[in-house]
């Protein structure tokens, strides 16, 4: 099972824009995570439905643990050119 923890940043990063922070499992994006410009109330609200996807994530790695699976994290940075 590969981890992978993506920061995307936009190439001309502006004061209003910031970076996506994404976890995917196998290659498919489980969470996605948007600093912004949206007010900081509207972020504490679409966060509120996060938990079910880190709830997901973890019982996927857990279980891969229990059928002995290798768990491969990495941690990458990329930089958005078309943002």
């Amino acid at each position: 099972m590969k981890i992978t923890l993506v920061t995307i940043t936009p190439k001309d990063e502006y004061e209003d824009y910031g970076s996506t922070h994404t976890v995917e499992l196998n290659g498919s994006t489980m969470m996605r995570q948007s600093e912004g410009i949206e007010p900081e109330d509207v972020r504490f609200y679409r966060d509120l439905s996060s938990p079910h996807d880190c709830e997901t994530l973890i019982k996927k790695v857990i279980e891969a643990v229990k059928k002995g699976e290798e768990i491969e994290i990495e941690y990458e940075e990329r930089i958005d050119e078309d943002f």
